[in-house]
């Protein structure tokens, strides 16, 4: 661990992201399945993986957050990085 304090705010910044992602997967995956039954088995496992994936990121960004405490002293969140939505920059 470099205790590299900006690139650890920048992981927690990407956190929502990664959520997003996980949501869309979710919902493309569901209309798959509403298509054709067929689909179900195997989009479930996609669902699973999109899931764990979104898990290990806020495995990784908690490890972000003690990075920055470690470094700074400073608690945060990750939400405290989030990165301005596109159009709605102030």
């Amino acid at each position: 661990m470099n205790r590299d304090c900006a690139l650890a705010r920048e992981v927690c910044a990407m956190d929502d992201e990664v959520d997003d992602l996980d949501r869309q997967i979710f919902r493309e995956l569901l209309m798959l399945m509403m298509q054709n039954p067929r689909n179900i088995e195997q989009a479930m496992h996609l669902i699973l993986i999109s899931r764990n994936l979104e898990r290990a990121g806020d495995h990784v960004t908690n490890l972000c957050e003690h990075i920055v405490y470690m470094t700074t002293g400073a608690f945060v969140k990750a939400g405290d990085f989030r990165r301005p939505q596109r159009g709605k920059e102030g």
